[in-house]
C-alpha cells in the first residue's frame, strides 16, 4: 500500500463486507519500505555481507483483514464493514515474518498499517484526489 494504491481505502469507505470468522489474515508493507528493504539488502550485499536466499518484507503485523479495514473505516469516519458469510473452513491465510529481515537491522519506517495510512487517509479524503481517481478532474490541459 502507498500513495496512488487505494484498494482496502475503497472497501472501507464502501463498507464492503468482510469475512470475519474464521479470521482472515493479511501482510502488507507500505510502499516506502518496500523500496527501502530493495535498498537496504542491494547495500548489504554491496558490502560484502552474506544473505539469505530469501527474506520476507512485511511490515510488523500480520492482521485479520476485518481488524485492518474496520481501523479504516473509524479513521475514514464511514459505517463498519459488513460481515462476510463463509464456512466454517474458509481460507485463514498466512501471517509472514520479517525477523531475518529485521535482524540483519532494517528498521520498518511504517512498522504497521497503523503508521503508513493516516497520510494516505488525508489524501484520500482531499477533494482533488477524489476527482482525480474518478477521472471527473478538469484541467486547462484536457481536451
Amino acid at each position: 500500500y502507498g500513495p496512488w494504491r487505494n484498494r482496502l481505502l475503497n472497501i472501507a469507505s464502501r463498507g464492503d463486507p468482510i469475512q470475519f470468522s474464521p479470521p482472515y489474515y493479511t501482510n502488507r508493507i507500505h510502499k516506502e519500505d518496500c523500496i527501502g528493504v530493495l535498498i537496504f539488502l542491494l547495500e548489504k550485499r554491496l558490502e560484502g555481507n552474506e544473505l539469505c536466499s530469501h527474506y520476507l518484507a512485511s511490515d510488523d503485523e500480520p492482521t485479520p483483514m476485518w481488524e485492518v479495514v474496520s481501523w479504516l473505516a473509524k479513521q475514514l469516519k464511514c459505517r463498519q464493514p459488513e460481515i462476510k458469510q463463509v464456512d466454517k473452513d474458509a481460507t485463514q491465510n498466512k501471517r509472514c515474518c520479517n525477523k531475518r529481515l529485521k535482524e540483519l537491522g532494517y528498521r520498518f519506517q511504517y512498522p504497521t498499517y497503523r503508521e503508513g495510512y493516516p497520510q494516505l487517509i488525508d489524501e484520500f479524503n482531499n477533494p482533488w484526489f477524489q476527482q482525480c481517481i474518478s477521472g471527473k478532474l478538469k484541467t486547462k490541459f484536457a481536451r
